[in-house]
């Protein structure tokens, strides 16, 4: 079987895959914490890590089983990502409300000028990271992700060939949140030279979390 053109349409799907509104609400939530644009490029990478190591493992479980995807899994990891769109948006709300003074600065490094977020608030972002991660392995194994990448596993039917979909597919995904992690950055260095704006922005991604979420836990429960 000739591998090329499966393994290049594995790679545009997870360059698209990425843009889907529950992943772009839970990267951008992250993303407006982070202290530069390098930060931000890195907290969707590690969306898209936990993203990919979840197909990785289901995908090739199904495929050594020789099972179909099931169903009820998918509607307990939606109902999950519901929920925990709804935490980050509570958070990033929250957030904006005890961030009294935030504001940025521009710092000379090695002759590049950078912009960084800053406040007088103590940040956690290693911790973020980690939770992003976590909501990357949620959002792997719910939703279009059965229907984008485990339908074609299982049409391998070779766990080799299974788990290289699965990489290329988790390579797109890399690339493309990590870009739009990094374009998120950007946007809120921008507007944090206008403390107002950036706490109205803020706040709307917040809000936008919440209601994701919240249609995602309706959605789910009007199909049960």
């Amino acid at each position: 079987m000739n591998l090329l053109p499966l393994l290049a349409t594995a790679f545009g799907l997870g360059l698209v895959h990425s843009f889907d509104v529950d992943h772009l609400c839970a990267v951008t939530s992250f993303s407006s914490n982070a202290r530069s644009v390098r930060e931000a490029f890195w907290l969707g990478v590690r969306w898209a890590i936990g993203h990919t190591a979840a197909l990785l493992v289901f995908g090739l479980v199904l495929v050594a089983l020789k099972a179909t995807a099931l169903p009820w899994i998918n509607s307990v990891t939606e109902l999950c990502v519901g929920a925990v769109l709804i935490g980050v948006g509570v958070w990033v709300i929250r957030d904006v409300y005890r961030q009294k003074h935030i504001h940025g600065h521009w710092h000379q490094h090695d002759g590049a000028r950078h912009f960084h977020l800053h406040s007088h608030k103590q940040s956690a972002q290693h911790a973020h990271g980690h939770a992003l991660t976590f909501i990357g392995l949620l959002h792997g194994l719910a939703g279009t992700s059965a229907v984008m990448v485990l339908i074609p596993v299982m049409l391998l039917r070779s766990l080799g060939g299974a788990a290289l979909y699965i990489l290329v597919f988790g390579a797109g995904t890399v690339v493309s949140m990590g870009l739009f992690g990094a374009c998120a950055g950007r946007l809120f260095a921008v507007v944090a030279r206008w403390q107002q704006a950036l706490r109205a922005l803020k706040g709307c991604v917040g809000l936008a979390s919440c209601l994701v979420g919240a249609v995602w836990i309706v959605r789910n429960l009007a199909l049960r």
